[in-house]
């Protein structure tokens, strides 16, 4: 029944040795690309997410009539400074720190009162309100250094606008 002939039996332990060498070596050269597609795919998310941080708080601010109390600075200060940051456990923005510091990021919202004869000094908040004739909203978004990303670093944004009477 048998003829002896080896040569259709299939591949030798040898042929599959090398051919699994040959596949390790492509695929740990191909390795880092995987790992740095995926620290890209991160940072474009953080990205995304910073902006969309500070697009909505300042959307938000925007949409408030001139004269909102949210937008008054106090009597004797230059600047209203409102302050957030996001708790990544509760998926909630406050205003108190969050305990164990677990916030991932954090929004810093000023408000400057300034009049049409002076765009470089802002008014003090107790000016009269007939002088102020623009508002500016700067709006910071950044990421919290206190808590470690092992695929790279935290974005930061900046955005401002002037509100006009």
């Amino acid at each position: 029944m048998g003829n002896g002939n080896r040569s259709n039996a299939g591949f030798s332990v040898i042929e599959v040795l090398i051919a699994a060498g040959i596949f390790l070596i492509i695929a740990v050269g191909l390795l880092p690309l995987f790992v740095q597609s995926i620290r890209n795919n991160l940072s474009g998310r953080e990205a995304t997410d910073v902006s969309n941080m500070g697009k909505s708080r300042l959307e938000e601010y925007f949409q408030l009539p001139f004269d909102s109390a949210r937008l008054d600075v106090p009597d004797g200060q230059t600047e209203l400074v409102v302050s957030d940051s996001y708790n990544f456990v509760a998926h909630t923005w406050t205003t108190t720190p969050p305990i164990g510091d677990y916030a991932i990021w954090r929004r810093s919202t000023r408000v400057r009162l300034f009049g049409i004869n002076d765009l470089e000094e802002p008014l003090d908040g107790d000016t009269d309100p007939s002088y102020v004739h623009l508002k500016e909203i700067r709006v910071e978004v950044a990421g919290n250094r206190s808590v470690g990303n092992p695929l790279g670093g935290r974005n930061e944004l900046v955005l401002q606008m002037l509100k006009a009477k």
